[in-house]
C-alpha cells in the first residue's frame, strides 16, 4: 500500500519502551514509506527527571530494534544529540511524527529547516496513550514506579484496605526475590548500583544497623514473632519514625501504604534523607506495596524466618510477582 510519505523522523528517548512509544512508532510506520528514529544520547537524555535511572543507549536502541524487527527494511535508528538533530537539515525527509505537547521543538526545527532553505516537514501528532489511571502514559512515571510500560497504574490497587485469606498465607513462602544469607545481601549490595534500599521488618532493619549501606526506608513494629524485639528505631539503627500507623496483623492498611507512598515520593525528591515507619500491628506485608510503589532499580529487603533475607531488585517483573499475590488479597 502506498504511503502518505516517503520519509518520516521520529525523536526521543524511548525510556522503557512502552505502550505510548509503540503507538507512536506504528503511527509513523502506517504513515511513511520508510522512517528514522533518532535516540537520544545519554547526555541529552540526561534533561530528564529521575536521569539516573534512564537505561543506557544500548539497552534502549536493542529495545526499539527488537519493536522494528519486521519493518528492518523501512527503518533506521540514529543517535541524537540535541532537540533538533537531522531533521533541522536532512532534505530526505518530508515529516515529523511526534506526541502532542512538542509543537515548540517542531516549530523551532521547520525553522531551522527554512534557514537551510529546505522545505517544511509535515507535522503528524498523535495524543499520548493513557494509563489506567487516566493519565498520559510516560517513561518518567514508569521510572518513578507507579506505573508499568503496559500502562497499569499499581497505585490503583491500593484505594481499599485489603485482608490476606488463610487460603493464601501458604504463597508468602515463596520469596518475591532472591533468598540469601546476610553476608550474600551485603555482596550484592556492592556488585550491584540500586536507586532506593527499603527494609521491611526489625530483622532486615537492625542487619544494616552498623553497615556502610544505610536504608532509605525502614518499615518495623519493634517486634520478631509477635515477641518484643527492640524498644526504639535507634535501637535498630534506624531514624527516629517519620510516620506511625495501624496495620493489624494480615492486613495492608490504606494508612500504611500512604505512608510508603509519602516516604517514597520525598525520596525521589531527595534521596540523601532517611525515613522510618513504625507500625502498631504488624509490618510483614509492607514488602508487597513496597516492590509495586516503589522506583525501578530499588531494592526491598525482607526477612523469612529461620530461611534468610529475601532481596528483591524492583523491576517490571517484580512488580508482576507482587501484584499478581497482592490480587489474591479480599
Amino acid at each position: 500500500m502506498m504511503k502518505t510519505y516517503k520519509h518520516a523522523i521520529i525523536g526521543g528517548t524511548f525510556d522503557r519502551l512502552h505502550n505510548g512509544h509503540r503507538a507512536l512508532l506504528q503511527m509513523a510506520l502506517e504513515k511513511a514509506d520508510r522512517i528514522t528514529v533518532a535516540l537520544a544520547v545519554p547526555g541529552f537524555a540526561a534533561q530528564k527527571e529521575l536521569t539516573q535511572l534512564i537505561q543506557s543507549f544500548d539497552v534502549r536502541q536493542r529495545q526499539l530494534e527488537a519493536f522494528l524487527a519486521p519493518y528492518q527494511n523501512r527503518s533506521a535508528i540514529i543517535p541524537l544529540y540535541d532537540p533538533y538533530g537531522p531533521a533541522a537539515y536532512e532534505k530526505s525527509f518530508d515529516a515529523i511524527v511526534a506526541s502532542s505537547g512538542t509543537q515548540k521543538n517542531i516549530t523551532h526545527i521547520q525553522e531551522l529547516r527554512a534557514q537551510n532553505r529546505l522545505p517544511p516537514l509535515q507535522e503528524i501528532y498523535r495524543e499520548p496513550v493513557v494509563d489506567t489511571s487516566g493519565l498520559p502514559l510516560t517513561s518518567t512515571r514508569i521510572r518513578g514506579g507507579v506505573v508499568g510500560p503496559d500502562g497499569f497504574c499499581y497505585e490503583s490497587l491500593f484505594n481499599n484496605t485489603k485482608q490476606l485469606p488463610d487460603t493464601v498465607r501458604h504463597l508468602l513462602t515463596f520469596p518475591l526475590g532472591d533468598l540469601l544469607s546476610e553476608a550474600e545481601v551485603f555482596d550484592r549490595l556492592r556488585l550491584h548500583n540500586h536507586f532506593l534500599l527499603i527494609t521491611v521488618g526489625d530483622v532486615a532493619t537492625q542487619c544494616f544497623k552498623n553497615s556502610t549501606h544505610v536504608p532509605h526506608l525502614s518499615i518495623f513494629d519493634l517486634y520478631s514473632r509477635r515477641i518484643v524485639f527492640a524498644d526504639s528505631a535507634l535501637e535498630l539503627g534506624a531514624p527516629a519514625p517519620q510516620y506511625q500507623v495501624v496495620n493489624p496483623p494480615g492486613y495492608i492498611t490504606k494508612s500504611l501504604v500512604g505512608a510508603i507512598q509519602k516516604s517514597l515520593t520525598d525520596l525521589i525528591q531527595n534521596p540523601q534523607k532517611r525515613i522510618s515507619i513504625q507500625v502498631e500491628g504488624e509490618e510483614d506485608l509492607a514488602a508487597l506495596p513496597a516492590i509495586m510503589l516503589s522506583p525501578v532499580t530499588t531494592v526491598v529487603i525482607y526477612g523469612q524466618p529461620d530461611r534468610g533475607l529475601v532481596y528483591t531488585s524492583v523491576n517490571e517483573a517484580a512488580k508482576k510477582r507482587a501484584t499478581a499475590l497482592f490480587k489474591k488479597f479480599k
